[in-house]
């Protein structure tokens, strides 16, 4: 077994251990591990003092265009603009990113955690978070393949930077708590991991499309 295989079925059993005990946790009356986590770290980050401060617009600004707008469009960049490690990274976020939606989805419904209370503009539940899931398969996406050169590198650093921040903008604003967050980057990960077994297939089937499209042309 690969190292690529062995960390996928770790982080598996993490998230499905982790989510075990935030389920538990929303349906127990006594205070848990994950509450204690939550409560540290939820009575600091959306504390008043800087929810007035300067950088709670910068904080909104990652939130509302960090994931979808940010995401599509280095789908779209990696797509077009890289060879063949870049469709490969764009092909397997694309694909992760359409199997986190509804899969998150669900398990917000299941789960059915509620938010914080300064979340007052979010409507579904709170767990897993679908802007840790999607970044995070995003940052492991590119990762994975759109690395071979120093500027790829440092490109895929940028990107792990864009979705810390992301992650804790949710947390500063109070639409998440640290579990929440953390339930959804394991989930982001896990998925990205078990898609990537198989992009060599996507894009074989891809490169079959493509060209038989370019015959009809």
């Amino acid at each position: 077994m690969n190292i690529r295989k062995i960390t996928t079925t770790v982080i598996f059993f993490s998230f499905v251990i982790w989510t075990i005990m935030v389920y538990s946790a929303e349906n127990s009356s006594t205070m848990d591990l994950i509450e204690r986590i939550d409560n540290v770290f939820g009575s600091y980050l959306p504390s008043k003092e800087l929810q007035a401060s300067p950088v709670k617009p910068f904080m909104e600004f990652l939130s509302d265009y960090g994931r979808e707008y940010f995401w599509t469009f280095t789908i779209a960049i990696l797509f077009l603009c890289g060879k063949r490690e870049g469709k490969l990274s764009a092909l397997l976020i694309f694909v992760s990113i359409i199997i986190i939606i509804p899969v998150n989805t669900v398990l917000k419904d299941v789960i059915d955690k509620d938010r914080p209370v300064l979340a007052v503009n979010e409507s579904s539940e709170a767990y897993p978070s679908g802007h840790a899931s999607i970044v995070t398969a995003g940052v492991l996406g590119s990762a994975l393949y759109f690395n071979n050169t120093w500027k790829k590198k440092t490109v895929s650093v940028l990107l792990i930077i864009e979705a810390f921040f992301v992650c804790i903008s949710r947390i500063f604003l109070g639409s998440h708590y640290v579990s929440d967050v953390v339930g959804g980057a394991l989930l982001g990960s896990f998925v990205v991991l078990t898609v990537s077994f198989y992009t060599e297939s996507i894009y074989a089937i891809y490169c079959r499309i493509y060209n038989r499209f370019k015959r009809l042309i």
